[in-house]
């Protein structure tokens, strides 16, 4: 059989819905807690007295859980949107009271038995206050560890929650995965435009400093041909010095030619003169 698709509503009915809706009162969970606190209270702190109570609390809260269910479906105005209602992780400062009452409930209870139901009248008020006292810290201890072996969460929620957290990581990776891709592309791609800038950067650099070092190189290659030119074209000064330095040299010449001359003439006359004696 094919499906039976919802009637549109129309505005009329919608209106009329949205008038009820306001004509109702808004729920205040604060007298269900009470409620519920002091029948805690009335089966725990007298469990010894009436050991039938949580029997009795047992049929109640069935029949509470349907009149509560008629009560908040039909009796309250129900939460204009989903996001206006407040997410909770426990049920605050109650759970306070209930630790409150069952710390309460050793005590009222040991009490009772020892002092009051006459059940250990034969023993002396010292042994009945001794008995108290073992009694309340036995089920104080008791009840810490009952305290402490509970998990917090059980064991279903717990790993209900854990699969709805792994649930909701994978959703998140799946969003961002094609956002962490064109990422890691532009990334890439603005690596790319670095590295062709840096190297057309150095290109440029090398480049001035060829013209540069050409540039210092051809200004020495000048510097050098004219120091060489003046080297080679002597002040006026330093041209007459070198032209004394020339006349002394000559003249210095000249006079060892004639001392020359003079000693041969003179090593002439000497042979001669020998000559002539023999």
């Amino acid at each position: 059989t094919a499906p039976v698709s919802a009637a549109p509503v129309s505005d009329a009915a919608l209106l009329a819905d949205v008038r009820e809706q306001l004509a109702l009162g808004t729920y205040e969970p604060f007298d269900d807690y009470l409620e519920l606190v002091v029948q805690f209270g009335n089966v725990l702190l007298f469990a010894s007295v009436l050991p039938l109570a949580p029997l009795f609390a047992l049929a109640n809260n069935v029949q509470e859980i349907r009149t509560d269910a008629h009560k908040l479906l039909s009796h309250s105005r129900r939460p204009a949107h989903p996001d206006t209602t407040m997410q909770v992780h426990g049920i605050g400062s109650w759970n306070s009271a209930f630790s409150a009452v069952t710390l309460t409930a050793a005590l009222t209870n040991v009490a009772l038995i020892v002092f009051t139901l006459g059940w250990l009248d034969e023993l002396s008020p010292a042994g009945r206050q001794v008995l108290f006292l073992a009694g309340e810290q036995l089920l104080l201890c008791t009840i810490a560890l009952v305290w402490l072996a509970q998990p917090r969460l059980p064991e279903d929620v717990a790993t209900h929650l854990a699969a709805a957290v792994l649930a909701q990581e994978r959703a998140l990776l799946d969003m961002a995965a094609p956002l962490a891709r064109k990422l890691r592309e532009r990334h890439t791609s603005v690596v790319r435009l670095q590295a062709r800038v840096r190297g057309a950067l150095a290109r440029l650099v090398l480049s001035r400093s060829v013209v540069a070092a050409r540039r210092i190189q051809s200004d020495l290659r000048g510097f050098l041909k004219r120091r060489r030119a003046a080297g080679s074209r002597p002040s006026p000064r330093r041209a007459a010095g070198l032209a004394e330095l020339h006349a002394s040299a000559k003249a210095a010449q000249q006079c060892e030619a004639s001392e020359r001359w003079r000693i041969s003439l003179t090593r002439a006359a000497l042979a001669g003169a020998l000559v002539a004696t023999l």
